[in-house]
């Protein structure tokens, strides 16, 4: 006969090392906590160990098996445990400290098994329901497992210790950095200093004229991430007025420096016919994913959840384009349509932690002011946008106004708000013929 009990996936040598490690090396706690909860555990009694370890932990207090059984006898769980023996137990079997965390992801990712099976086996017995709908059951289903994956791989509360420990370890980061970014570098290396880098789970919001270049700017971001080819994870880029394949297009042209009107026009040189094939044999390696099919805000959550699960390492990027193109059904008016949108976008930077950027269209006012660099109010449709945005980026360049400008082939990127650092204006070269923003001096992205 199968014992049904191990057909449950769990380790309990596996949550006995873990246990015993933190028993005798309390300086482990920290870096347990953002992996395992109680519930985590399969052994109940090693829920409530566990419990009596991080209260002892929280309060300040040593954690020992004296300690800990004092604080099981009070809630009048000791000899549940096993007594003070058991803890002694724990504490003496412990292996090595260096291999704490290996063990309590295999914890995690069972307690995970477990939570899948129970879903499973609600969504299986919805399914013989000739009453239910097809695709109510797929999202529904999609739902459950997007959430149990972002429920179980986060502590949506912790005490302050870990999140000073995660400041400092990050803090590490920026120190050690050569590159000057903490996040995912732009390539636009003056900006880089600004924001450091795309970090998540920020929400950028790019905003300008229609014309002005935001979608250039979005993909040229895109470009740069690859450039160095050290970035393996995925971008995901939606569009909402472009095709991929047009996409691809800018991409190739960008990054093979070729005029834009001749590779439409299939009128090219031989240099820019080696050109573009070199761009593109090097792009087509880049782990750039596209959609210009999804509609709703709602698909397009759907489909970055499915793919950060799913390509390897997931994706280090989302880019929407553009805001104002993105459906949403059940509201009643455009700008609550927007402000869900927004809240949505946001949310799920976060929920992925992964950086989002939105690109977003203006209202006519700049056009109508004799300084036409945009500013907050312009921002169309919405103030949400500004809300909800960590940090929003400005382009402006003057020469789309005024064809005598004096300052052809210059970009103003204004960064007018930035959450959690300093704002100020860059400048890049604008060449429109190659769909290419660029610095305006040599640096390690050219």
């Amino acid at each position: 006969m199968i014992d049904k009990q191990s057909l449950i996936p769990h380790k309990i040598e596996a949550e006995q090392a873990v246990l015993g490690s933190l028993i005798i090396d309390n300086d482990l706690i920290v870096s347990v906590t953002g992996i395992l909860s109680a519930e985590c555990f399969y052994n109940e009694s090693h829920q409530r160990i566990y419990r009596a370890i991080i209260e002892l932990f929280d309060k300040d207090d040593p954690v020992d098996e004296l300690t800990i059984g004092a604080n099981l006898k009070s809630k009048s769980e000791l000899d549940e445990t096993g007594g003070y023996q058991y803890l002694a137990d724990l504490a003496e079997s412990a292996p090595s400290a260096g291999n704490i965390v290996y063990y309590s992801k295999l914890i995690k990712e069972d307690s995970m098994l477990r939570e899948l099976i129970r879903v499973s086996c609600d969504i299986g017995r919805k399914a013989r329901d000739p009453e239910q709908g097809l695709s109510d059951l797929l999202i529904e289903a999609e739902t459950k497992i997007s959430d149990l994956s972002k429920v179980m791989s986060k502590k949506s509360t912790v005490n302050i210790k870990s999140a000073v420990r995660e400041s400092m370890l990050k803090l590490d980061v920026r120190v050690d950095n050569k590159y000057e970014t903490v996040g995912v570098p732009t390539g636009f290396y003056d900006l880089d200093k600004i924001i450091s880098g795309l970090i998540a789970p920020n929400v950028i919001t790019i905003a300008a004229d229609s014309g002005v270049g935001k979608t250039t700017f979005a993909l040229n971001i895109v470009e740069n991430i690859y450039r160095r080819s050290e970035e393996k994870r995925a971008t995901i880029i939606f569009s909402r007025e472009m095709a991929n394949f047009q996409l691809s297009d800018r991409i190739i042209c960008s990054s093979g420096k070729v005029d834009a009107t001749n590779y439409m026009n299939g009128k090219l040189s031989q240099r820019e016919s080696d050109d573009v094939y070199k761009a593109a044999s090097k792009i087509s390696k880049s782990n750039i994913l596209m959609n210009d099919s999804v509609v709703s805000i709602d698909q397009m959550i759907h489909e970055m959840k499915y793919q950060h699960r799913n390509v390897e390492g997931g994706l280090c990027l989302g880019v929407i384009d553009y805001l104002q193109l993105v459906e949403c059904q059940g509201k009643s008016n455009r700008e609550q349509e927007i402000a869900y949108v927004s809240r949505s976008i946001k949310r799920t930077a976060k929920d992925l932690d992964i950086p989002i950027i939105q690109l977003s269209q203006l209202n006519r006012d700049p056009r109508k002011r004799k300084n036409k660099r945009p500013i907050r109010s312009d921002l169309r449709e919405s103030a949400s946008i500004e809300h909800d945005t960590d940090i929003l980026i400005f382009i402006y360049r003057d020469e789309f106004y005024d064809e005598e400008s004096q300052d052809k082939g210059i970009a103003e990127i204004n960064i007018d708000k930035h959450r959690n650092g300093g704002t100020g204006t860059i400048f890049l070269r604008f060449k429109g013929e190659y769909n290419r923003f660029e610095n305006c001096s040599s640096n390690n992205y050219a």
